[in-house]
């Protein structure tokens, strides 16, 4: 056995163990305060772990995982690092015990979207909504938390004044439909040309599909009014013609909605 390979071997071990702790020390410190016991969720903000080197982002996701008390493997955290290489917002990574982390449009998210559990499926379960709307009033969505607001006023002189969505009344009639997006389903967006699937303008908006619950189609027979808390669309917009106008206002309480002033 020759002593200097021993000793090589020895130094190298050294060497790799003072880099191991910096690593540990600086992916500590570009993690964001937490609580001592483990959290239901955790949010990374993409600035930051964009700004890091590679071998720090990679200690600060294993970080996160063990935070919410989960090992990660080598494998899953290339996974999570390749999400911050794409440009959209949604794409997500599930790991063991029901633990997701997503990429939102400003943070890498890490939570439990069904539990603590051992589901590896595709997040929170659907929920399906349908309801028939015969007037303007109030209507309570219990299975998303949710209010739809519809109210007749005149047009107003500035729609970025006008808390929610506005829409020409004048073509509007009654009873109209609440309910949930249908694959496929296309609308006209408000100031484009031509026709849009609907779940693609919510991609292009960086609205990822485990939130799209939360968003549902008001139509009228076979036309798309509007997606209330994000845009109508654009055949029933107001114009210099319009005599009574329809506001829609979408309130989901502890989110935050910031809708298209149309």
């Amino acid at each position: 056995f020759n002593p200097s390979i021993r000793r090589t071997i020895l130094q190298t071990m050294d060497i790799l163990r003072e880099e191991e702790d910096l690593l540990g020390r600086l992916g500590e410190q570009a993690m964001p305060p937490r609580p001592e016991t483990p959290a239901d969720h955790l949010a990374l903000p993409l600035s930051s772990l964009k700004a890091c080197h590679q071998a720090i982002r990679r200690r600060v996701i294993e970080q996160g995982c063990w935070a919410m008390a989960v090992r990660p493997t080598f494998r899953q955290i290339g996974l999570v690092l390749s999400l911050l290489t794409r440009e959209d917002a949604g794409g997500e990574v599930h790991l063991g015990g029901g633990l997701r982390i997503e990429k939102t449009n400003d943070a890498l998210l890490f939570h439990y979207p069904r539990g603590k559990n051992a589901f590896r499926g595709s997040g929170r379960e659907a929920v399906a909504v349908a309801m028939e709307i015969t007037a303007p009033g109030e209507y309570r969505i219990p299975s998303l938390g949710a209010l739809l607001q519809l109210s007749m006023k005149k047009p107003p002189a500035s729609l970025r004044d006008t808390p929610g969505l506005v829409v020409d009344a004048d073509r509007i009639s009654f009873p109209l439909r609440l309910q949930s997006i249908v694959p496929g389903q296309r609308f006209h967006p408000f100031g484009g040309k031509g026709s849009k699937k609907i779940n693609r303008f919510l991609n292009d908006r960086g609205i990822p599909s485990s939130q799209r619950d939360f968003f549902l189609v008001l139509s009228m027979r076979d036309e798309v009014v509007a997606l209330p808390g994000l845009t109508i669309d654009d055949r029933f917009r107001v114009t210099s013609n319009t005599r009574k106008a329809m506001v829609i206002d979408w309130r989901i309480p502890g989110r935050k909605i910031q809708s298209e002033k149309r």
